[in-house]
């Protein structure tokens, strides 16, 4: 039983899936690390490990992943900008249409900036082409002015919206400088 294998010991997942990942010649990888309340405060100590362990041979890239609405609670901001600043980690969240949402990116932009921290986000990961999140951080990128890479994964609602709209936040995205993988 896998999971009884990784309580026994922390790391033993990623562990393999490195070695794995070795054996087939990847030098680098990003992983998104789950970092709900208070799951981070478990995950984040052992990717700090395995990036230790594996140094020099593969460069691990973490990457938070909660849902943006937690970034609005102001003392789960403050840890976890703090936790990914102190492991070298990368900020980053799942976005979803919710009223707030402008608020909580350009929020989590700000304090980014402030830490010198890169951003990706899990954003538009559906066929309703009434989501419109990409547009919302490459909106919120320019008017911060905001200094580091972002990454957008995902955006999969681009491809349902009219073509004009679709080109209108492509334009945006790209005058913000945002790398976009798509899935």
């Amino acid at each position: 039983n896998s999971d009884a294998a990784d309580r026994l010991q922390p790391g033993a997942r990623m562990d393999f899936s490195l070695r794995a990942a070795w054996a087939h010649g990847t030098g680098a990888i990003r992983t998104h690390i789950d970092s709900d309340s208070p799951q981070h405060r478990i995950s984040w100590p052992v990717i700090a490990e395995m990036r230790e362990k594996w140094a020099g041979r593969i460069d691990v890239q973490a990457v938070s992943i909660f849902e943006i609405e937690a970034f609005l609670d102001p003392a789960f901001a403050d840890e976890i900008v703090t936790m990914v600043a102190d492991h070298g980690g990368i900020l980053g969240a799942f976005l979803y249409q919710t009223p707030e949402l402008e608020r909580a990116v350009e929020m989590m932009m700000h304090r980014a900036a402030n830490r010198n921290l890169d951003l990706d986000f899990h954003v538009d990961e559906t066929a309703d082409p009434g989501a419109r999140g990409l547009r919302v951080i490459a909106d919120a990128a320019l008017r911060v002015d905001f200094p580091g890479t972002i990454v957008a994964g995902h955006c999969c609602s681009l491809a349902r919206q009219p073509d004009a709209e679709a080109e209108a936040t492509m334009d945006r995205v790209a005058e913000a400088d945002i790398a976009v993988v798509t899935l």
